[in-house]
Formats: C-alpha cells, sequence, structure tokens
C-alpha cells in the first residue's frame, strides 16, 4: 500500500513499493497494491475507486478531488483519516482477503486502514519512507526553509507552518507561544469552540495522538537510518517493533568507474524540481565554477510539476550551456541513466531520509556529492564515496566540484570505495523472514 503509485507519479516510495512488489510477484506470491489518486478535477473522479494493471501488478485505487468528493470537507482531517479511501480499502480487503498488509505510505489515505486490519486479524507492516508520522508535510521542513524536528508539546510550531502555508500567518506570527499554546489546549478540550478555522486547528491537534495509537496497532515499523528510528522513538514509538533496514535496489553489478571514462566531467542531478530537492544549490554552484573547467551538468526532472520553480532554475542557469535539462525517463532506466554519468549530486535542504537514488548510483558505482544532513551522512561517507557539503552552500559546493574536474583518479578512487546497496533480492529475503516471523 502506497499513497500513490506509478505510472503517475515516479518517486522513490513508488518505485520501492513497485520493484518489491514485482520481486514477491517473482516469487510466486500474489501480490495486490493498493493506492491513492489525488485528481486535479472532479471530473477525474466520477467514481471513487477504480482498477488498472502496471507491470502485471493488479492495483486497487482510490480517487478523490478534496473540496467536492462527498465526505472530505476538512484537509487537515482528510490528510491522514480520509473516509473514502477507508471505504475502497474495505472492498478491497474483502475482495483480496490478504495474508499480510505491507504500507509504504498512508499520506492521504487512512490510519484506520491499520484498525481494520487489526480486526480483520491481518497483520501490518509499515514501513517509514519519510516523515509523515510526525509532519503533515512529510519533510519536516518550514516554509522559510529551516529544518524542523518534529512537533513541539503544544503544536504551536505545526499550526504556524500550516498557517504559513496557507497565506494566514499575520497574526499568528504576532501571538507568544505561551498563548497559542494556551488557546489551543481549549480547542483540544473543547473549551474553546470556534468556527472558520477551528476544525482544521481541532484536526492537526489530534493528529499525532491517533497516528501513534494506529502505529500501536501495526506489527513491525521499518526504517532505513538511525536517525529515523531516533526520530519515532522520540515520537513515543515503541522501539522494539523498530527493525533497521535498508532500502533494496535493483541492479545489475557494475565496475568502477575508470579514471578515463570521459574528457569532461558528467555530473547528475536527478529528483524532483523543486526547492527541498535543491536543483538550484546546484545550479548557483555550476555558475561559481571557472568556463575553462571541463563538465556538464545534465537535470532530470519534470519540468511541468511546478513550472515556477523550473522558471526560476533557466533564470539561474541563463546562457550557460554546461547545464542542460533533460526531463524525465521511465524507471527502469535509471541504471544507465546513472551509469552514464561520473558524479551525482544530491544537494537537498531536507532531512531526505535516505533517497533510493543514492542507492542506484552506489549500485552503479557513482560518487555521490550531497548536503549534510541526517539520513543523507549514513550513506555518504566523506572523502570515501562522494563529498559533502554544507546544506544550501553553493559555494562549498563549487569547490568540491571544482576538485573533481581537476582530479579524476580521485573520482576513480571514490568510484572503487562505493559499496554496492542490498539488491531487491536480499531485501526480499529480509521481508519475507519478517512475514514469517509475525505470520
Amino acid at each position: 500500500m502506497t499513497h500513490q503509485f506509478l505510472p503517475d507519479y515516479v518517486a522513490g516510495t513508488e518505485v520501492l513499493t513497485w520493484q518489491t512488489a514485482r520481486e514477491f510477484g517473482r516469487r510466486r506470491h500474489d501480490v495486490f497494491v493498493f493506492t491513492g489518486f489525488k485528481a486535479t478535477s472532479a471530473l477525474e473522479c466520477r467514481t471513487p475507486c477504480d482498477y488498472y494493471e502496471y507491470d502485471d501488478i493488479p492495483i486497487y485505487r482510490v480517487l478523490y478531488y478534496p473540496g467536492s468528493t462527498p465526505g472530505l470537507q476538512n484537509p487537515m482531517r482528510d490528510e491522514y483519516l480520509n473516509p473514502v479511501a477507508y471505504d475502497c480499502f474495505t472492498k478491497a480487503i474483502n475482495a483480496i482477503k490478504p495474508d499480510i498488509v505491507h504500507c509504504y505510505h498512508l499520506h492521504r489515505l487512512s490510519v484506520t486502514m491499520v484498525d481494520l486490519c487489526r480486526r480483520l486479524s491481518i497483520p501490518v507492516v509499515f514501513t517509514a519512507t519519510d516523515y509523515w508520522m510526525l509532519c503533515p508535510t512529510c519533510q519536516l521542513l518550514l516554509k522559510n526553509g529551516s529544518l524542523c524536528k518534529g512537533p513541539d508539546r503544544h503544536m504551536t510550531n505545526c499550526l504556524k507552518h500550516m498557517a504559513a502555508l496557507a497565506g494566514k500567518s499575520k497574526i499568528l506570527s504576532k501571538m507568544p507561544d505561551w498563548l497559542l499554546s494556551i488557546l489551543m489546549k481549549m480547542v483540544k478540550s473543547d473549551l474553546l469552540i470556534t468556527k472558520g478555522y477551528g476544525p482544521l486547528v481541532d484536526a492537526l491537534l489530534k493528529r499525532p495522538r491517533t497516528i501513534r495509537e494506529a502505529m500501536d496497532m501495526v506489527d513491525r515499523i521499518l526504517v532505513p537510518t538511525d536517525f529515523m528510528k531516533q526520530l519515532l522513538s522520540g515520537f513515543g514509538i515503541e522501539t522494539g517493533k523498530i527493525i533497521q533496514i535498508p532500502f533494496g535496489v535493483q541492479y545489475q553489478p557494475v565496475s568502477a568507474v575508470s579514471e578515463a571514462k570521459g574528457q569532461q566531467l558528467r555530473i547528475g542531478f536527478i529528483g524532483t524540481l523543486y526547492d527541498h530537492k535543491g536543483a538550484h544549490v546546484l545550479c548557483e554552484a555550476i555558475r561559481l565554477v571557472p568556463r575553462d573547467l571541463s563538465l556538464t551538468v545534465r537535470i532530470y526532472g519534470s519540468e511541468k510539476l511546478f513550472p515556477d520553480y523550473v522558471k526560476k532554475l533557466k533564470q539561474i542557469v541563463k546562457d550557460d550551456s554546461r547545464i542542460c535539462f533533460a526531463g524525465t525517463f521511465p524507471p527502469d532506466w535509471l541504471q544507465n541513466i546513472l551509469c552514464d554519468l561520473d558524479v551525482l549530486i544530491v544537494p537537498s535542504l531536507w532531512y531526505e531520509n535516505t533517497p533510493l537514488v543514492i542507492h542506484c548510483a552506489q549500485a552503479a558505482r557513482v560518487p555521490v556529492v550531497a548536503s549534510d544532513l541526517e539520513g543523507l551522512n549514513e550513506l555518504v561517507i566523506d572523502g570515501e564515496n562522494g563529498f559533502l557539503f554544507e546544506r544550501g552552500n553553493p559555494e562549498q559546493l563549487a569547490k568540491i566540484i571544482e576538485r573533481l574536474c581537476l582530479d579524476r583518479h580521485l573520482v576513480a578512487n571514490m568510484s572503487k570505495k562505493t559499496k554496492p546497496p542490498m539488491s531487491m533480492t536480499a531485501y526480499g529475503d529480509r521481508l519475507e523472514k519478517i512475514y514469517g516471523e509475525i505470520l
């Protein structure tokens, strides 16, 4: 189960879910995927549920359009308690009758699905691919670009963040936290009856407890990093059910990068073209690299999802012919794309958990230069299989790129030290063992 799926959405969680489903299908298990689709208009969801197949995998899907689909009137509540998704999931469960349910994401679905599985005696495994449990935006990244470690005691930081995203933060920004916390406690205790934004605030306040109660019913929670394990433990998740296991990757073994692989240093960025992924940091860094150094940069990502951000990128790039916007590609092409690079840049501005693209780069023996953030720095060892640089610092990134341009031996040496990630076969073995222990 995941919040969205291929072919409409192609990001790390979706690819991991797809490759896991394909692996278990290869092992002759009956595999089904339940997912969601947030429509762009009411016309796209004339029916709340539909069915299709992707790569011979049966997909049950809930379609909804916030503000139009009956039952979805509170976007803050619907993000974790979606009654339409619950009804569709109930029909799918009754049709499939699974032995076990594995959740990779529940954003815009419903945590009540976990309760349904428990009542039907169906075990549930949850993989934390990002910070959805703690954060309604899934990213622990504030509107001003600063990092967040999760909700404070009275969730005043969450309320201010959500208000800022909605463009309604004028009054809240001037209100002291102590007063705001008192008002929020009154809303939570039903001592303060408010109209307008009251139901949204109430849904926000109830979110942590509702999700924790659902996670208490989950049999195992899988996390890829020690950082994620610490965060979830601090959130109140029972540590005994948390298992640290890296993501699996489908790949073919390749040899290390040759020092003479190419005259130009071939740099790549692969990801969503939006602020939190930091493509603009890479573009700004390249503008600082002397033109007489031989390099080329390929930026892979859809230009249609966030056109304003892409416009910003192209304004930074200007006439710099070293930077090419290369568009998107099918998921199966990823390893070939990576094998045609010398270095992958991951300039993320948020914690990222563990981007699947880093695992895939390491499978292709491509050194990674990444932001020095928790999660990322568990995969990239500075000076060994790549470099780390200060988050959002294009000057520091530019110096690293200059060094790699001038020292191809260093690139080749890092490639040799890159350790392949867990294969999808090994990942499937680990999951089968966990499923077997539960069942």
